[in-house]
C-alpha cells in the first residue's frame, strides 16, 4: 500500500528546481558599466610585454587574475565579470576543442587570497571566435556571489585546453582598486598567495548590484500590504 502524500511532500515535489549555473560568452561589444560596477577600460589591443607575458595566458601559471574593490554601500551582488581578449596573431587564440573554464573569486588581504568560490567545467563559447572579444562569466542561481562593500576581491580564470592572450591598460593608475597579478600555481591551478602585482591592470569589467538594505526590504513589503489593504476596502 502506497504511502499517502502529504501537502508538504506535494509543495517540496512542485517547487522549482534551484538553478546553478556560470555562463561563458564572447562578443566584440564590452558589456555596459553601471555606476556602481569596477572596471579598467584602458586597451592596449595587446599582450603586454616583458617579463610577464606569459602570465598573461590562460593556459599559464599562475591563471590570470585581478583584483578590485566593491564602493560603499554594504553589500554587493557579483552578476558578471568579463575580461578583454588580445588577439594580435594565432599564437595569442587557439586550440580550444573541448575546452572548459575554471574560475576563482577570492578575498583579498595583502598577498593573501582567501576562496569563496571556485567554479570549474565552464563550457567554452560556441560560434566563430577570433581572441579579440569581450569573455564574459555571467552568474546566476546559486552561483550569484553577495561581496561586502569596501573589500578587496579577486577574480581569476584558466582554460583546461587552449590558450587566449587576454588584454591589459599601458598604465599603472588605470585603476586604482586593484591590479593584476599571478598565484604561486602552476598552470590551470589555483593557489592562495600573490606570486607578484604585475603594475598594470586587466582590461576587466566587474559587473555589481548593490544589495538592498533590509530597512528598505521592510518598507517595500509594507507599501505593498498597504496597497493590498486598501484595493480590499
Amino acid at each position: 500500500m502506497k504511502a499517502p502524500i502529504t501537502l508538504f511532500a506535494l509543495a517540496i515535489a512542485l517547487a522549482p528546481a534551484a538553478q546553478s549555473a556560470v555562463l561563458l560568452t564572447a562578443g566584440l561589444v564590452a558589456p555596459a558599466v553601471g555606476v556602481d560596477d569596477q572596471a579598467s577600460l584602458n586597451d592596449l589591443a595587446a599582450i603586454p610585454g616583458g617579463t610577464f607575458n606569459s602570465q598573461a595566458f590562460s593556459d599559464n601559471a599562475g591563471p590570470p587574475g585581478q583584483s578590485f574593490t566593491t564602493g560603499s554601500a554594504a553589500n554587493y551582488t557579483l552578476t558578471a565579470f568579463s575580461y578583454k581578449g588580445a588577439a594580435t596573431g594565432s599564437g595569442n587564440y587557439g586550440g580550444f576543442t573541448g575546452a572548459t573554464w575554471g574560475i576563482r573569486v577570492s578575498s583579498v588581504a595583502g598577498v593573501d587570497l582567501t576562496p569563496i568560490a571556485t567554479i570549474t567545467g565552464i563550457a567554452h563559447p560556441t560560434g566563430t571566435i577570433n581572441g579579440n572579444e569581450w569573455f564574459t562569466w555571467s552568474f546566476s542561481g546559486t552561483d550569484l556571489l553577495v561581496l561586502n562593500g569596501s573589500t578587496t576581491y579577486s577574480f581569476e580564470a584558466y582554460s583546461t585546453v587552449g590558450y587566449l592572450g587576454f588584454d591589459a591598460s599601458d598604465t599603472t593608475t588605470a585603476y586604482a582598486g586593484g591590479t593584476a597579478f599571478n598565484t604561486t600555481s602552476p598552470a590551470r591551478t589555483f593557489n592562495t598567495t600573490i606570486l607578484q602585482d604585475r603594475l598594470y591592470d586587466r582590461t576587466f569589467i566587474a559587473n555589481l548590484a548593490v544589495v538592498p538594505e533590509p530597512s528598505a526590504l521592510v518598507l517595500v513589503a509594507g507599501l505593498g500590504l498597504l496597497h493590498c489593504g486598501r484595493r480590499r476596502r
